[in-house]
């Protein structure tokens, strides 16, 4: 069926923009957002997927401050309009394609809410190779992904108390991509294919902004425990050099009581010399929240029916709780190199 997007010349198939090549359930079309406030503490996610063949379009919030984590997942039945990137309270607008957008959440059940502008602050990194993975002789994955980082500014109110978050002293960070991947669409979608799937029993996706740069790599751990590497880019803000692509990344990364802290890593590219940049964890947004790999029966790309609203708050002292959201974690870093001290996201997450 024809929709707005149909009058832009950008058509890759033979039909109209709401179908897709492949008729995988899986196949999704997602971007997220992290952002953190470092005048106030408060740590922010958003983030929004259609899956064209389960006729779903979802998405999730979650605002985290002074030991707590305010969850809500909202879904609805995807329809043809891929121009409407809105389900329920939460919106989403591009201004300006690859440079800015408009983030909304209106107020709800869960008591949080916001009105945010992004700004990007560097060009957006594509994964160079695209993800492609086969497993008992089928496609597992196979996707495009690319993320960015940038300054946050707007309102935010959680708890009856409102934030005003300002660019200088606000980061954040964007990601996007699209294709198939085995931890969509839920155990009807996947786990009949692929059960006990997952890309990394210990993966690690990074992005960084320091005042001369900006960086970002996705790597990993094997089965038997080697390290593995999938990409990455640094872009330098102070000068004209061109983008170094990153060839590995070593991580140490250290533990309290199970418990992430920080990391030591050393950068190696083909051009430069290695940056060694220590990260000091600031925060945590659990992402089993917005449902990533699932939570209570909850999956992303699950159908829920017309329209579907759900949510918690969760104690982030309590260790049961910790026990049953660990998996996929956003941590908010402070990293510095030499006398540069920036901020950024540090992913880890584990075979669950």
């Amino acid at each position: 069926m024809l929709s707005q997007m149909d009058d832009f010349l950008v058509h890759q198939t033979y039909s109209t923009l709401d179908h897709v090549v492949d008729s995988d359930p899986r196949w999704y079309e997602r971007y997220w957002f992290l952002i953190h406030d470092r005048a106030s503490g408060l740590s922010l996610g958003q983030g929004l997927g259609i899956y064209p063949n389960m006729n779903v379009m979802d998405g999730w919030a979650i605002v985290a401050l002074e030991g707590a984590q305010h969850n809500l997942r909202v879904s609805r039945e995807f329809g043809h309009d891929r121009g409407n990137i809105n389900v329920g309270p939460l919106h989403s607008e591009i201004l300006e394609p690859l440079r800015k957008w408009h983030l909304e959440l209106e107020e709800n059940p869960q008591g949080f809410s916001y009105d945010l502008e992004f700004e990007a602050a560097c060009p957006p990194y594509e994964l160079d190779p695209p993800h492609f993975r086969r497993r008992r002789n089928a496609v597992e994955t196979n996707m495009c992904h690319f993320d960015q980082s940038g300054r946050c500014r707007g309102k935010v109110s959680v708890g009856g108390r409102t934030f005003e978050l300002k660019a200088d002293t606000c980061f954040a960070v964007r990601d996007r991509s699209w294709g198939v991947r085995s931890t969509v669409g839920g155990p009807q979608a996947a786990g009949q294919y692929f059960p006990g799937a997952w890309p990394s029993p210990r993966g690690n996706f990074c992005v960084l902004h320091l005042p001369d740069f900006h960086l970002a790599y996705l790597g990993g751990q094997r089965v038997d425990g080697t390290r593995s590497f999938a990409g990455g880019i640094v872009y330098g803000f102070d000068d004209e050099r061109p983008p170094q692509r990153v060839t590995d990344v070593e991580r140490d990364i250290h533990y309290e009581r199970e418990r992430f802290v920080g990391a030591d890593i050393i950068v190696h590219s083909a051009h430069e010399e290695p940056l060694r940049i220590s990260v000091k964890r600031l925060d945590c947004v659990y992402l089993r929240g917005g449902a990533y790999a699932g939570i209570d029966g909850y999956y992303q790309g699950m159908p829920r029916g017309p329209e579907h609203l759900e949510g918690e708050t969760w104690d982030l002292n309590d260790m049961e709780t910790l026990k049953k959201i660990d998996g996929i974690n956003d941590f908010v870093v402070e990293c510095r190199l030499g006398d540069q001290v920036g901020y950024g996201v540090f992913e880890l997450y584990y075979q669950l």
